[in-house]
Parts: C-alpha cells; structure tokens; sequence
C-alpha cells in the first residue's frame, strides 16, 4: 500500500519520455484492470511500481521536474478527453483501478485485525502465548521506528538529497507523513490511538522498570517534537545549506533518534524478546 520509491515512467508519462508507462502502452497492456496492474508491480525492477498510495499520489499530482519547485502541477485536463496529454480515457481508467486496489487492500488490513473473526491475523495474535504476542508488537515496533522512520523516511533523503528517497515526492506532503509516522510509532507503545487507550508495551515496562519505560517515553516524545520543529516543506529544509536552520532541525530529529535503539534493545532485554534491528 505504501511502497516508495516509484519510477513514474512506469506508469505514465514523464517530462523525458511524454510517450512512457503503462497508460501509453495500449498495445502492452491492452486492458487496465486490477489483475493486470497487480501483476505488473515491481515487473522489471524493484521501482516499477504499479499500485499503492504513491502511484495514486503521482496520478493526482504529476512529475516534480524541479525538487527545488513543488508539489507537482498535473493538469486536470490530462483526464479530460482531447486535454493535454495522450490517452486521457486510459489514464481515468488507470487512476480509478489503482483506487479500487487500495481501498480493497484497506478493507483487508481492517479484516486482518477484527477480533470477532477467530481466523484473522488479530484473533490469532490474541490468543496466541502471551509471549510471542509480546515479540510480535515489538518486532512491529521496533521495525517501524528504526529500519522505517528513522533510516528509511529520514535519513536517507537527507544522506541522499534525492527526491526520489522523499516519502511523498509528488504532493510534497512528505511533512505530515514523518510527523504521523512519529505519533504512530509513540501510539504503538503506549497502546493508544486517537481516544482510545488499552493495555500496553509500555504498562509491561513500567511493571518491571518505571525508569526504562519513562526513559522510551521521554525519547518517543522527544522524536516527535524534533520532527515536528522541521520547517516545511520537508525537502527544502534538506537541501538547504548544512549550516541553516532549516537544515539544522533535520539533523536534530535524526539525532533524536540516537538514543531510541539502545532503549529499545534494553526493552527487549527486559521483556524476554529476541528482535532483530
């Protein structure tokens, strides 16, 4: 649902190649239904990105020609029979398909977690060992704060400086996407989401530690708060010069995280969970 980095020739049209992706070639991909563009993805190459939220984001938006200039300037006419562009009514068709993918892939990750159905992955997860309960949520947790937020989604756009390592390229959102990421990732330990509260990592912590788990309190909140100071938008704040500001509050929230996977390890040591970071 999430996959990134794309390859928008792939899909459509590019300022190189006004004639490229999917939508261009009618006679390669005769039919553009859910079958067909499930099967394409990572055809050729781990970027060539088919489905997901951003192939939707680069329909809406378009190409960035300039990382320095953005979110992207689609013309809505690209959808409009006799517009800008070659194959409008393919590339409506195209946009449609690739919505219908996600939702249904939504409403299957939603299915996976009801607890009234004894065959989900979440009915399993309940009354599975309490202890293997435990080790999946952390790997969860662990994985998404460090192999996702802080190497994938932070450092490497900032290592790079290349746009195509950005989360949301396209619509430049790529800001509230971190700063979402932060809280889900705190929400996880804490057991909380939106008004609704339950039992925790962090309550099995405190049980044994009050120290540690106010230890991974403090860093999870701080994270936030660095990530949140970031000026927007996030990729101009990247680019800037090593010694702006702009730059500087990148650099602090990748530094915010130093101490995460040290507190995460003592966790983990803590509670009987082997993880692998």
């Amino acid at each position: 649902m999430n996959e990134w980095p794309i390859d928008e020739n792939f899909i459509d049209y590019t300022a190189g190649n006004p004639m490229g992706g999917i939508i261009n070639l009618p006679d390669q991909y005769p039919q553009l239904t859910v079958d067909v563009l499930e099967t394409a993805d990572e055809q050729g190459g781990v970027e060539n990105l088919s489905t997901g939220f951003h192939a939707i984001e680069f329909l809406l938006w378009g190409q960035r020609a300039d990382q320095t200039d953005g979110p992207g300037d689609r013309p809505f006419t690209d959808y409009v029979d006799g517009g800008t562009a070659a194959n409008q009514d393919r590339r409506r068709t195209y946009l449609k398909t690739v919505t219908e993918i996600l939702v249904a892939d939504m409403k299957a990750l939603t299915a996976a977690w009801d607890l009234g159905d004894r065959g989900s992955y979440g009915a399993k997860l309940m009354a599975s060992p309490s202890h293997d309960g435990v080790t999946k949520i952390l790997e969860g947790f662990s994985n998404m704060a460090i192999s996702e937020l802080y190497y994938e989604r932070l450092s490497d756009p900032y290592r790079t400086q290349d746009h195509k390592d950005e989360e949301s390229c396209f619509s430049e959102s790529t800001y509230n996407d971190l700063v979402a990421n932060a809280l889900g990732v705190e929400n996880v330990y804490l057991g909380h989401y939106g008004a609704l509260a339950g039992a925790s990592i962090s309550d099995l912590v405190r049980a044994k530690d009050s120290a540690l788990d106010g230890q991974m309190k403090d860093q999870l909140t701080a994270v936030r708060a660095a990530i949140a100071a970031i000026p927007q938008p996030f990729d101009h704040s990247v680019l800037a010069p090593a010694d702006s500001d702009s730059n500087q509050k990148v650099k602090a929230a990748i530094d915010a995280f130093l101490p995460v996977q040290p507190t995460i390890d003592l966790v983990a040591k803590l509670l009987k969970v082997q993880i692998n970071l």
